[in-house]
């Protein structure tokens, strides 16, 4: 993420604000769950068809 900081203010010349620590520190147990779920999916989906479904039909 830190890499397009420095793209996004070279280009926009805008500064980022806030504390990038803290970003990283909230959006970390957002990716881990995401791929924990993915992971989770892959492995109790036979075909690939159904694991594009399953989190189509999760909804309750």
């Amino acid at each position: 993420m830190s890499p397009l900081f420095g793209i996004y203010t070279t280009i926009s010349d805008l500064p980022v604000r806030g504390s990038i620590g803290l970003l990283y520190g909230l959006t970390s147990p957002f990716v881990v769950a995401s791929l924990a779920l993915g992971i989770f999916i892959s492995t109790m989906a036979v075909t690939q068809m159904q694991a594009m479904q399953m989190p189509l039909l999760r909804q309750a």
